[in-house]
């Protein structure tokens, strides 16, 4: 599995993804509001923190699997779905993001 392909499985299976892009909007629009007007970002460069957010904190939890299962040359995808379900990785992803604060 790709870190893309993982990032799209999370992206649809996380009951929490929204919650994370709530919390990671919040913290770049406030961060955003502190900057002097002349050097605000424009939506689309705060939208893209935040896919960089997003992307920067599952990267660990990709590395984190891809240590244990690799990258398997067959069945890969299905190896990596099969690892997931087993070891609760969803809860455990969706635990850590509603504790999670941004500071």
């Amino acid at each position: 599995m790709t870190i893309n392909e993982f990032l799209n499985f999370l992206e649809k299976n996380l009951i929490s993804y929204n919650i994370f892009i709530e919390k990671a909007t919040e913290y770049q629009l406030e961060k955003n509001k502190k900057r002097t007007p002349k050097k605000r970002w424009e939506e689309k460069k705060v939208n893209r923190a935040i896919n960089e957010m997003w992307k920067s904190s599952m990267q660990v939890a990709y590395e984190k699997v891809k240590t244990e299962i690799g990258i398997p040359r067959y069945d890969g995808y299905e190896k990596w779905i099969e690892f997931i379900e087993e070891n609760d990785f969803l809860e455990a992803i969706n635990d850590s993001i509603t504790e999670l604060e941004f500071e």
